[in-house]
């Protein structure tokens, strides 16, 4: 029973859920699925992947033979061309790389040609031209980071007068970004966030800037970025407990426990306000529960409650450091303040029916139980722990009806999700909030 029903609290399955949610994704070429129906789309394929194995060595010539292979095969290949041209480059041979990507702008209206052509120019280098084509990517796709970038980089090379107003405008778009990043990061739509934020933080090295792309990182899976990002912070002038407290979470994240376990110690030394130190003492609770310390997670939610009574976080928290512990009366007796502060909580009921149930008070378990699945007829868990516990109870219809009831519930919010996934706009990216965020407080956003 104890198993089934609190999964969604087991640290072992918080890692495995943050595994799965929060990892990192490979690169890889894209190739249209129609190219691997033909034999030409099965070599073109091979040739990319040749080549891309002599970039990597280094051996230019027969790189862009490999490329001009799959040119011959696909002449409007963005990959090969830009790959072709590449490998130009690295040979020495600017001004051919040039000319064939001059020659492809000609007859192909993309983006990646520009940039390209963009970054040749640099390393010819011609500034003015580079210049140019990075202000006319900048005009259709006004956060493309290569042309901030690039432009930025030109900048530096023009006479005083034009560099300052190159960089007033690279400056106002940069905060441009930086709002979009804010409203994205609000909207959760983190794939977004961390774009604008990416442009954002290369002019604007403000804390909470960079803190709050440090978060877009975690939320977008980006967990070794986010890493990155903290750590330089960490190393600045004056680091705030802000920057240790979200340290710890992305260590946390990354299953360092001993690292996020010393950042937030160092966070609550730093902290000076009672409330928000409280918020950190919650956290370093959940830190502990994922180093598998129940005792030292107590501890921290005590104390947590002792700075702030009110925080309700914490006072669940300790419930369930609790019933880890086997104290099941403590566990009992929190939850039953729960549910006289707030009577009509389904979820407090619930865990006041789940403390009954561990000090084997059946009848008190299935009162509580039932109690929460009337306050809130759509609470699975709740569901879930009822059947379970009918189960035991060795009444089997009863408990066959309250499965079906959940799988009812499951499926109704399936089929909601669906709608709003369908509501959404196409281009809108999928977010999934890791299960350290539904337990840990975080304050990227104070």
């Amino acid at each position: 029973m104890a198993d089934a029903s609190r999964q969604y609290r087991s640290p072992a399955t918080c890692r495995t859920l943050l595994a799965f949610i929060l990892a990192g994704t490979l690169a890889f070429v894209s190739v249209p699925i129609w190219a691997l129906e033909t034999d030409a789309g099965v070599e073109i394929v091979e040739h990319t992947r040749a080549a891309q194995g002599y970039m990597q060595a280094r051996q230019w010539d027969f790189a862009a033979l490999e490329w001009r292979k799959a040119l011959a095969l696909n002449p409007k290949s963005i990959v090969a061309i830009t790959g072709l041209a590449d490998a130009m480059k690295q040979a020495g041979f600017i001004d051919d790389a040039i000319a064939a990507l001059s020659a492809a702008r000609t007859s192909i209206q993309d983006v990646t040609l520009d940039l390209a052509l963009a970054d040749a120019y640099m390393a010819k280098p011609d500034a003015r031209a580079a210049g140019q084509l990075y202000r006319d990517v900048l005009k259709g796709y006004r956060f493309n980071l290569r042309a901030f970038e690039g432009l930025a980089k030109v900048a530096a090379t023009l006479p005083e007068d034009e560099r300052k107003a190159v960089e007033q405008a690279l400056a106002k778009r940069a905060g441009e970004a930086r709002l979009k990043g804010k409203a994205a990061l609000n909207a959760q739509a983190y794939q977004n966030a961390v774009r604008y934020y990416e442009v954002a933080a290369m002019r604007d090295a403000d804390l909470k800037t960079r803190n709050d792309f440090a978060l877009a990182l975690l939320l977008a899976g980006q967990n070794g970025r986010a890493r990155e990002v903290f750590e330089s912070l960490k190393t600045g002038r004056d680091p705030s407990w802000l920057v240790y407290s979200n340290a710890a979470i992305v260590n946390l994240s990354l299953g360092k426990a001993y690292l996020a376990q010393r950042d937030m110690e160092t966070a609550i030394g730093l902290c000076v306000d009672p409330l928000k130190k409280a918020e950190l003492y919650n956290n370093l609770g959940f830190v502990y529960e994922n180093a598998l310390k129940a005792t030292e997670a107590k501890f921290a939610y005590m104390r947590a409650l002792e700075l702030n009574p009110k925080l309700t976080r914490a006072k669940l928290n300790l419930v369930y450091a609790h019933q880890k512990l086997m104290e099941y009366e403590d566990a009992i007796a929190l939850c039953r303040s729960l549910t006289r502060q707030e009577r009509r909580n389904a979820v407090f009921w619930n865990e006041l029916g789940y403390a009954y149930e561990l000090a084997h008070d059946n009848r008190q378990a299935l009162a509580a139980y039932q109690r929460a699945t009337q306050l809130n007829p759509n609470l699975e868990k709740a569901y879930l722990n009822l059947g379970m516990l009918y189960k035991k109870m060795q009444k089997p219809k009863l408990a066959s009806r309250t499965f079906q009831r959940m799988m009812g519930v499951k499926f109704s919010q399936i089929e909601q999700a669906k709608g709003d996934a369908a509501k959404a706009a196409p281009s809108a990216p999928a977010n999934r909030r890791s299960s350290v965020m539904d337990f840990v407080s975080l304050y990227f956003l104070g």
